[in-house]
């Protein structure tokens, strides 16, 4: 007898190939492939291989045979594709490839993924800050740390963080051994999977990889644009056609003699077409006596009638779940706990996929699920969303719709909200957009035209997004809804910098909020004008809108608007000359913002905590927190909070007379600015490049420069800096007169209840200009202007700069004494200590003179 050992349980997907017809034809095709393939391996230098053609003509069966011949020569394969219908969440064809690259199925577990991601870290196959990025593509939750980051991020820095990963992630495993990557079906395939095939389509041309991509002809997405956007990698098209009729009668043997008059009817009805063809010999395969179908459509249908029932049922079941479908779904609504699709299997309608099956091509799924009854698809597409209600909300919403369950629209507004919180934008944008097309409730509407103003802001739409924010205005049926619709035309307003339709709305919105008592839209409300509030320089008015905001936070109990809240409470403090105050609304906002991940909140007050430390001349504090700042803006693409660091850290570097790295630091500020339309900014980034110009030597281009702020200023408004701005101007202009003028402008913008900053750098750059000129009874009146303005909010900065033009006063006008000098020598050893390089030289000069 013989005898066998079980080796081992081979799994469904290994067994499925064995299936498979006989491969024919496409010599050509396979040697241009195997050609590529070979000048991979020898030059460590990949490529970029694209199979079009018809459905059914072939592709996916091609590329199963060009993998068959890169594992053949020691290459690893890993596969995605992309679907109609049915991927839901985590099952895109990135993240598939980026599982199978990291040897995880489609279905791992939680647990699984996680020890995968810290394993390719302990391996350098990504970078730890990759690390955020990796978890979003194996859905992992972030950690608040990591979060706090992501979050801080815009959605194109978060894609292209993603694009980046994947990117060196292939790279690095494929110096072991050559990888192949197959991304399916690209027809299909969204702006997300597109721009990550651009990326892979660059990075494979310098290492040792293939990237193929198949695409049917009607939809190829890989025009012009994406070739663009591949940077001229190197690009191969195999464009599929019909069999000849040679190879055509090769597979035919595999199935019948080739002079059965069957198989001639065969060979003339397919026409070429390998899917069509393969479907007609196994139609007679399985008993078919004469060829009537004309379609494959028709021949999936014969073959599906010839199952028994139990089958018949799986595959018509399986096609409403989709082309990719879940055993234990598909068990479900059969009511058959211990059904499995082994029948299926051997009929090569299905085949088994990363722990899932997958339809054997996407045309049998269409097919079958095409003959169902409208009434019938409505039920099993019902019972799926059951089945995914708390699973995956994509494809909840998804089933609803294809069940014309009133109940999808607001499905498909949850699970926008759901793909928004794990920070994928332009999937909740496609969701919504599919909510409004069959959204018919006014309630239902409202929702999802406020989500879709909500993501186009976020994405930096504006113009659309007032156009969603007007719409939802339209269709609000009650006053709160109207109300928060408001609040978004005025968060498009302010970002555009139009102050006065932001204050209307805000006005309009707030009368409706406190109608009802809506505290979460009061929160909002108020935050929103007090933001506004503060580039007017009514930093009084600022602080009540944000001590209302918060105390409207903590009432509806939300962590984000108190975090948001207290940091506009530490800016009117700040702006008020309130220094410890500021400092201690800034750290709670800071707690706050690092305990729930609020990193777009984070990011810039560790900013503003730099500021707290110039002003108490403790500039090495400045720099270092400035510093952190900026790498953390800079890593999350926040662009209008690293051009005010930017600026800020300009003007710290000032003080320290590091003229060429300030004016550096001014220009990088500049260009964000102008990058962004952000005005009050670009006026700030002028007046600090112009001081550097001047220290630097560039006299005339100081001027220029701080006549263009102050053109701005006057534009604008001169609340924020525009006295600063003239007190820069007076301090660069080449003709004392102008000097003089721009003084006493300067002076005329300040006001008893400006912002406190603004009347600091006035007076500091005041009193310099006239100790430059000589000018003793001005250095007197702006020393003076300076002390009666900080007498109430003092600050070293302020005591320092008071000091040091009274003792230089003092020297000029009544002569050298023993009191003058020891304040000379106490200012010049202070401002040693502390950095303060450019306002030592006056200091020096006077000592020597003495």
């Amino acid at each position: 007898l013989q005898v066998f050992a079980l080796r081992r349980v081979r799994p469904i997907e290994e067994a499925a190939p064995a299936s498979r017809t006989r491969f024919v034809g496409r010599r050509v095709e396979l040697n241009q492939f195997s050609a590529i393939l070979a000048t991979c391996r020898e030059e460590g230098l990949g490529h970029t291989v694209c199979v079009r053609g018809e459905a059914g003509i072939g592709k996916t069966r091609l590329v199963e045979e060009f993998l068959r011949v890169a594992t053949e020569r020691g290459a690893r394969a890993h596969r995605g594709l992309v679907l109609e219908f049915g991927d839901g969440e985590g099952r895109d064809a990135i993240r598939s490839i980026v599982r199978s690259l990291l040897g995880l199925s489609l279905g791992s577990a939680e647990r699984d993924r996680r020890e995968a991601a810290s394993n390719a870290l302990e391996k350098k196959l990504l970078q730890p800050d990759e690390r955020v990025f990796l978890n979003d593509l194996l859905d992992l939750p972030q950690p608040v740390e990591q979060r706090t980051l992501y979050d801080a991020m815009d959605n194109d820095t978060r894609n292209c963080g993603k694009r980046a990963a994947v990117s060196g992630l292939v790279t690095r495993l494929s110096v072991d051994s050559p990888l192949v990557l197959v991304v399916e079906d690209v027809h299909w395939a969204d702006a997300v999977v597109l721009a990550h095939l651009s990326s892979l389509a660059r990075t494979v041309a310098s290492c040792s990889a293939l990237l193929v991509i198949t695409s049917r002809v009607v939809g190829d997405p890989l025009g012009q644009s994406w070739r663009t956007q591949a940077a001229g990698a190197p690009l191969t098209s195999i464009d599929l056609g019909p069999l000849r009729d040679a190879e055509s009668m090769a597979l035919i043997e595999a199935f019948m003699t080739t002079d059965n008059a069957l198989a001639g009817d065969c060979l003339q009805r397919a026409a070429g077409n390998p899917l069509f063809l393969e479907q007609l010999l196994r139609s007679a395969q399985e008993g078919l006596k004469e060829i009537v179908p004309d379609s494959v459509q028709s021949l999936v249908l014969a073959r599906m009638d010839r199952l028994n029932p139990g089958d018949k049922e799986a595959l018509q079941t399986a096609a409403v779940i989709g082309q990719r479908f879940d055993l234990d779904c598909l068990r479900e609504l059969l009511d058959a706990p211990d059904y499995d699709c082994q029948r299926l299997v051997d009929h090569d309608l299905v085949r088994g996929e990363g722990g899932t099956y997958l339809f054997a091509h996407a045309l049998i799924q269409e097919g079958v699920y095409e003959a169902l009854l409208r009434s019938e698809k409505a039920r099993l597409h019902a019972g799926a969303a059951r089945w995914y209600a708390e699973r995956d909300s994509v494809l909840y919403a998804q089933h609803l719709d294809r069940a014309s369950d009133p109940a999808a629209p607001a499905a498909y507004h949850s699970a926008a909200r759901s793909q928004t919180t794990a920070y994928r934008t332009v999937q909740a944008l496609a969701l919504v957009e599919r909510g409004l097309a069959i959204a018919t409730a006014p309630p239902d509407q409202f929702a999802l035209s406020l989500l879709y103003g909500e993501l186009l802001l976020d994405l930096g739409e504006r113009e659309r997004a007032r156009c969603a924010f007007e719409q939802a205005l339209d269709q609000a049926q009650e006053n709160r809804q109207r109300c928060q619709a408001l609040i978004g035309i005025a968060s498009v307003a302010r970002a555009a910098q139009a102050q006065e339709v932001a204050l209307e709305a805000l006005e309009r919105a707030q009368g409706m909020a406190q109608a009802q008592h809506h505290p979460l839209e009061l929160a909002h409300i108020h935050h929103l004008r007090g933001s506004l509030l503060f580039f007017t320089g009514n930093a009084e008015q600022c602080r009540a809108e944000h001590e209302q905001a918060l105390r409207f936070a903590e009432e509806a109990g939300s962590a984000e608007l108190q975090a948001k809240a207290l940091s506009g409470l530490g800016d009117s403090a700040y702006a008020s000359g309130q220094i410890s105050a500021a400092r201690d609304h800034w750290a709670r906002c800071l707690d706050l913002a690092r305990k729930n991940g609020f990193g777009r909140v984070e990011v810039p007050n560790i900013g503003m905590l730099a500021d707290v430390a110039y002003v108490q001349i403790d500039l090495i504090a400045a720099n270092a927190l400035l510093d952190e700042a900026i790498e953390l803006a800079t890593k999350t693409h926040d662009a209008r909070t690293e051009c005010f660091l930017r600026w800020g850290l300009a003007y710290v570097l000032g003080e320290q007379a590091a003229w060429p790295e300030a004016r550096h630091q001014a220009r990088l500020g500049l260009e964000l600015a102008r990058q962004i339309g952000a005005k009050q900014f670009e006026a700030a980034s002028l007046i600090h490049m112009s001081l550097a110009e001047r220290e630097v030597g560039a006299a005339p281009v100081a001027e220029d420069l701080a006549k263009e702020a102050v053109r701005i200023v006057e534009e604008i408004g001169t609340g924020f800096v525009g006295a600063w701005a003239m007190g820069v101007l007076a301090r660069v202009s080449q003709s004392p007169d102008d000097a003089r003028v721009a003084l006493q402008a300067g002076e005329q913008m300040l006001s008893s209840d400006g912002i406190f900053f603004c009347h600091l750098h006035y007076c500091r750059h005041a009193i310099e200009v006239c100790l430059e000129h000589e000018w003793w009874p001005l250095v007197a009146h702006h020393t003076d202007l300076l002390q009666a303005f900080s007498s109430s909010r003092p600050t070293p900065f302020a005591d320092f700069f008071v000091a040091r033009g009274r003792v230089l006063h003092a020297l000029a006008t009544n002569g050298s004494t023993k009191a003058t000098v020891d304040e000379l020598v106490r200012l010049r050893n202070d401002a040693e200590k502390a950095g303060l390089r450019a306002a030592l030289s006056q200091l020096e000069k006077a000592l020597v003179e003495t």
